[in-house]
């Protein structure tokens, strides 16, 4: 799914919200995706960077590339620079912790090329810049970069059909769209599964069916962890 006017409200209805809560230089092993309320960004600025799950094969990196690591696999995955390489590790929390939409809707890890996401060179330029400097507005800068860092691997993930459910599957289905919209606009209402359902143009048990299907939680369930992200 392409940038669409669902996607963009999602974004512009801040509920983009990214919290940078550790960045440094990384070099030698680390294993990411252990703590269930954070995730890790791994930006190789230069290989050779190995990345991949216990007991499985690794995939030596090179070429300057971002490795997301959402969520907690079953697996640990582990991300390993060389003599020569370059990397910067960020842990960072997004509201709402692992229920937040973007979260729930990415795969565990996502690996992107930088070339392949817009800006990327400068972006990375940018964490590093922020990574050693010791100014104030450190903090917001590097949130805000996260976040801007996130749609970018958002598209990606989109454009290359790796998102199959979630709130960012649910965003290309136009009457459900219509009811995320409502939902985070106003989160603190006493949403009832007959008012989400007329707003979908559908009856009760044909929406509450399809919501569960697509979002895989079931509306009620979504709106609660809506107004989580929102406090």
């Amino acid at each position: 799914m392409p940038d669409t006017p669902q996607l963009s409200r999602f974004f512009e209805q801040g509920l983009l919200r990214v919290r940078v809560l550790n960045a440094s230089s990384a070099m030698g092993s680390v294993r990411s995706g252990a703590d269930t309320r954070c995730s890790q960004i791994h930006l190789i600025r230069r290989g050779p960077v190995r990345i991949g799950f216990i007991g499985q094969a690794p995939k030596t990196i090179v070429e300057p590339a971002v490795v997301f690591a959402l969520k907690p696999t079953a697996e640990p995955l582990f991300v390993e620079a060389h003599s020569g390489a370059e990397m910067l590790r960020l842990t960072l929390q997004f509201a709402g912790g692992d229920r937040h939409p973007i979260v729930e809707s990415l795969p565990a890890v996502v690996l992107a090329e930088l070339a392949a996401l817009p800006g990327g060179a400068a972006l990375l330029q940018l964490f590093v810049d922020q990574v050693t400097a010791a100014d104030h507005g450190r903090q917001a800068t590097l949130d805000r970069l996260a976040e801007l860092l996130t749609i970018r691997v958002v598209r990606y993930a989109l454009e290359r059909g790796l998102v199959r459910s979630g709130t960012l599957a649910a965003l290309a289905d136009p009457k459900l769209a219509r009811v995320l919209a409502a939902l985070h606009q106003q989160p603190a209402r006493a949403w009832t599964l007959a008012e989400m359902a007329a707003l979908a143009g559908m009856s009760r048990s044909r929406f509450a069916l399809r919501f569960r299907s697509v979002t895989g939680t079931p509306p009620a369930g979504y709106l609660a962890a809506a107004r989580i992200a929102s406090a």
